[in-house]
């Protein structure tokens, strides 16, 4: 008779302790489910070549109850499963994320729970496609895939979807355990990124300009310094209220 099953998030242990302890993991790095277990006081791991959760269970306790060798597995059960959304998010999520600033750290979280809402978290990541694209876009653009469902500039949607695209294609080269790259292209590949329009920016004539400076000095001190440097630099104001 089997004894206790031992169930959590990243493992699942069949059989027991000394006997026919059977573990199923997912490899951190690669999202490929590994199996451990014990021979002749040796303990031994090997790729399950997959990474679908319910079947790497449904092997251990085969290999527990002596229904299956570790070793072996049955051509079945050892083809590739195509690699979902969420896996693929948590895979970059611990190998590239930490390597950002802080700002692009908090961005990339974000927008991953973000992703995973809008395009569901079983999805095949290869299957993502121009109306999933268009979709996307759609919904930012009226406020309805974002936290807090206001809509967003064109600007904003075009950073999120670099985010995206900046995931497909480090899956595209980046291979798993087994030398499989974890997706075999980006299936958004070229498709056109939202761009925001250039504003039409009011430009002073000469003599405007040394009108508003003749008054600036009432306004503030800082005011005249601002128009002097816009005006010899041609920075935008934004800029020049950054400088210290």
């Amino acid at each position: 008779m089997m004894a206790r099953t031992k169930r959590s998030r990243r493992s699942y242990s069949a059989g027991e302790w000394g006997r026919n302890r059977v573990r199923v993991f997912t490899d951190p790095r690669t999202g490929i489910i590994q199996v451990e277990w014990r021979e002749n006081g040796r303990r031994l791991t090997r790729s399950l070549k997959h990474r679908n959760w319910n079947r790497a269970k449904r092997q251990a306790d085969k290999i527990a109850a002596g229904l299956a060798e570790p070793a072996t597995t049955d051509t079945a059960e050892a083809e590739s499963e195509p690699l979902t959304l969420e896996t693929l998010l948590e895979i970059y999520g611990e190998e590239v994320t930490p390597t950002k600033s802080g700002r692009s750290q908090n961005h990339d979280r974000a927008m991953m729970r973000r992703f995973l809402r809008f395009f569901g978290r079983h999805r095949k990541a290869e299957t993502l496609s121009q109306r999933d694209w268009d979709r996307f876009i759609r919904a930012r653009r009226v406020g309805k895939a974002g936290g807090s469902r206001r809509p967003v500039s064109e600007r904003t949607i075009e950073y999120d979807l670099r985010l995206l695209l900046a995931i497909l294609n480090w899956a595209a080269k980046s291979r798993d355990a087994e030398g499989r790259l974890l997706l075999e292209s980006n299936p958004l590949r070229g498709l056109k990124l939202p761009k925001e329009k250039n504003p039409r920016r009011v430009v002073l004539t000469q003599t405007e300009y040394e009108a508003l400076l003749g008054v600036s000095a009432q306004v503030d001190w800082r005011f005249r310094v601002a128009l002097v440097l816009a005006h010899e630099t041609g920075h935008r104001i934004g800029a020049i209220r950054r400088l210290r």
